[in-house]
C-alpha cells in the first residue's frame, strides 16, 4: 500500500510540476514516478534476506 501510494504521489507531483509552468523537462516530469520507485527498490535491497532454507535439497515426506 506504501509503495502504491509512493508512486500516485510522484505521479501527481509531476502533473503539479508541469501545471505551474516549472522550468523542468516534460520528459523528466513523466519518468519521475519511476525513477522515485528504483530509488525505493534499490533503498530496500540491503534489508532483504533470503529465505532460511536457501541452498538446502528439498525432500518429499
Amino acid at each position: 500500500m506504501v509503495a502504491a501510494l509512493l508512486f500516485g504521489f510522484s505521479r501527481n507531483l509531476g502533473n503539479v510540476l508541469s501545471s505551474i509552468g516549472s522550468s523542468v523537462p516534460s520528459e523528466l516530469l513523466l519518468m519521475l514516478p519511476y525513477i522515485i520507485t528504483i530509488l525505493a527498490v534499490a533503498g530496500f535491497v540491503g534489508k532483504v534476506r533470503g529465505p532460511a532454507a536457501a541452498g538446502t535439497p528439498y525432500t518429499k515426506s
